[in-house]
């Protein structure tokens, strides 16, 4: 990425003066701001003409494969196996208030993340 900035700003980026959110929970936050727990995985199950898309998903340190109809709870080994489409993360130790000011992602199961 950084081939495609101005010297100057490629330079400020290196340094973490940039002003990115990245830059600012680095210096804010120190390393620990950098850690990332997986909280969902989507998997494509088929072909890139047709498929089918299920998901799994970490609740109360629990993960649940869920399908259409149903929902089961499965093994994080399962999870790890998964061929993976898409995976969703979530910074540790991240507040409540934090999570809500991002809740566009899923407003209807933001109070049911366990912090």
């Amino acid at each position: 990425m950084d081939a495609y900035l101005r010297p100057s700003v490629a330079k400020r980026r290196e340094a973490g003066l940039d002003g990115s959110p990245s830059a600012r929970a680095s210096r804010a936050e120190g390393p620990a701001a950098a850690t990332y727990d997986c909280f969902g995985v989507i998997v494509h199950h088929g072909t890139m003409n047709a498929g089918h898309y299920t998901t799994y998903v970490k609740h109360c340190g629990r993960w649940y494969n869920c399908d259409d109809a149903w929902v089961a709870s499965v093994s994080e080994e399962e999870v790890q196996a998964a061929r993976a489409y898409l995976l969703f993360y979530m910074r540790r130790g991240a507040t409540a208030d934090a999570l809500r000011r991002t809740a566009s992602l899923m407003p209807a199961a933001i109070d049911d993340v366990a912090l």
